[in-house]
């Protein structure tokens, strides 16, 4: 049985079963949807140290990523800071620190002014 594969230029190849081409794509495509699966399970486990709302929707792989990015400032700004953590959130959330130690990670239009 042979099949339909475009080729250059809107050509069509015909590539019978078991064809070297089509064998190298199989395979390809197999790697792709490892690597795939690989990635999207890194995300879960991301989207698990993250801290949300329990009752936001699922986040997107982009707002993983930025979120995990927000939330690691802020951890590197606790540890620099050397203050109470619960007093530093708070300052930063009533616009009491300086614009450049919390505009990072202060995601939320959530402000305690």
């Amino acid at each position: 049985m042979a099949e339909k594969w475009p080729g250059e230029e809107g050509e069509e190849e015909y590539y019978p079963t078991g064809s070297p081409y089509r064998v190298q794509r199989h395979a390809a495509n197999i790697r792709e949807r490892k690597r795939m699966l690989s990635i999207n399970s890194a995300f879960e486990e991301l989207r698990t140290h993250v801290p949300t709302f329990p009752y936001e929707k699922r986040l997107s792989k982009i707002d993983t990523l930025r979120l995990a990015i927000a939330y690691i400032a802020l951890l590197r700004e606790l540890l620099i800071s050397d203050h109470d953590p619960v007093t530093y959130i708070e300052k930063g959330l009533r616009g009491e620190l300086p614009s450049d130690q919390c505009h990072i990670w202060n995601t939320s239009a959530f402000s305690l002014v």
